[in-house]
C-alpha cells in the first residue's frame, strides 16, 4: 500500500509539473500574438506563434498519454528543411517577446539595472531594492524601448547574427558552438522541433532570468555530438543570490527530468554554483535517421 501511494504521489507530481510547464511554454507565443495584435500586425508572426502553439500542444498531449508514441513521432521526424539554427532563431523570438512585454519585466530586471548603470542612466551603486522603489519609470521606459527595438528587427526579417548583436547590447553575449555545423534536420513545427523547443527554451529562459555578471561574461550555448548521443549544454554566469530569487514556478528542471525519463534522454539537475551549467543529452536514435 505504501509503495502504491508513493507511485500515485509521483504521478500526481509529474502531472502538476507538466501542467505548470504547459502554461509556461504557451505564454511566450501567446505574448507574441498579443504584442503583434496591438502593434505591428505582422501576419508571419501570427502564423509562427500559432503553429508553435499547435506543435507544443501535440507534444504535451502525447506526453500525457503514451511515452512510446512520443519517441516514435520524434524518430520518424528526422528529415526536413528546418535545422538547429532555425530552432534557436525561433526560440529566441518567442522568449524575448515574452520577456520584453510589460508582464515579463520583473523577470529580467537585473538586465535593465545593468544596462542603466553602464549607460549612466542611474547611479552605479543602485541596489535592486532602490531601483524598484525609485526607478520604476526608467524601467518602464527601457521596457517600451527594448520591446519596440526587437520587434523592429522581426519586421525587418533580421538574421540570427543581427539578433545576437542586439542581444549583446541589451542583455549579454550569447556564444554559439555546434549549431551551424550540425546535420540534424526536421520538419518545421513537427514533433522534433516542438520537442527541442521545449528543452532549448526552458534552458535559455533560465539563463535570461538568473544571469548575473558584473564583468558582463558571456553565456555559452553548445550543441555537440558525443559518442551515441547529442549534448546540449548551456553555461551562464550566475550567483547564489540571483538563483535564490523566485521568478516562476521553479518546476522547469523537474519537468526536464520527467521529459528525459519519458524519452530515454538524460538530464541531471545541475548544482547551485556561480558558473551554472545545464546539460541535456539526447540519444542519436531519436534525432538521426539511419
Amino acid at each position: 500500500l505504501d509503495k502504491k501511494n508513493q507511485q500515485l504521489l509521483q504521478s500526481q507530481k509529474e502531472l502538476e509539473d507538466m501542467m505548470s510547464m504547459f502554461a509556461h511554454k504557451f505564454r511566450s507565443p501567446l505574448d507574441a500574438i498579443i504584442y503583434n495584435t496591438g502593434h505591428e500586425n505582422n501576419p508571419k508572426l501570427y502564423i509562427e506563434a500559432a503553429q508553435t502553439m499547435r506543435g507544443l500542444l501535440d507534444i504535451f498531449s502525447i506526453i500525457s498519454t503514451d511515452d512510446k508514441i512520443l519517441k516514435q513521432r520524434i524518430i520518424a521526424d528526422s528529415q526536413g528543411n528546418s535545422n538547429l539554427s532555425d530552432l534557436l532563431n525561433n526560440s529566441l523570438n518567442m522568449i524575448l517577446l515574452h520577456f520584453l512585454s510589460v508582464s515579463g519585466a520583473e523577470k529580467i530586471r537585473q538586465h535593465y539595472i545593468s544596462y542603466a548603470k553602464h549607460h549612466n542612466l542611474c547611479d552605479s551603486d543602485v541596489s535592486p531594492k532602490i531601483w524598484n522603489e525609485e526607478y520604476f519609470e526608467l524601467e518602464q521606459s527601457l521596457q517600451t524601448e527594448w520591446e519596440k527595438s526587437y520587434s523592429s528587427l522581426l519586421m525587418q526579417s533580421a538574421s540570427l547574427d543581427q539578433k545576437l548583436d542586439w542581444l549583446q547590447v541589451h542583455f549579454f553575449k550569447l556564444e554559439l558552438h555546434g549549431f551551424e555545423d550540425s546535420l540534424i534536420r526536421f520538419q518545421k513545427y513537427g514533433a522534433t522541433e516542438s520537442f527541442l523547443t521545449i528543452i532549448l527554451s526552458e534552458i535559455l529562459v533560465n539563463a535570461f532570468k538568473y544571469y548575473a555578471s558584473d564583468s558582463q561574461q558571456g553565456v555559452l550555448l553548445t550543441w555537440k555530438s558525443v559518442d551515441d548521443y547529442q549534448r546540449l549544454q548551456c553555461s551562464n554566469p550566475s550567483t547564489r543570490y540571483a538563483r535564490s530569487r523566485i521568478k516562476g514556478s521553479s518546476k522547469g528542471h523537474a519537468f526536464l527530468s520527467a521529459l528525459a525519463n519519458k524519452t530515454g534522454c538524460e538530464f541531471n539537475k545541475p548544482e547551485l554554483q556561480d558558473n551554472f551549467s545545464v546539460i541535456f543529452k539526447i540519444p542519436n536514435q531519436l534525432l538521426i535517421s539511419e
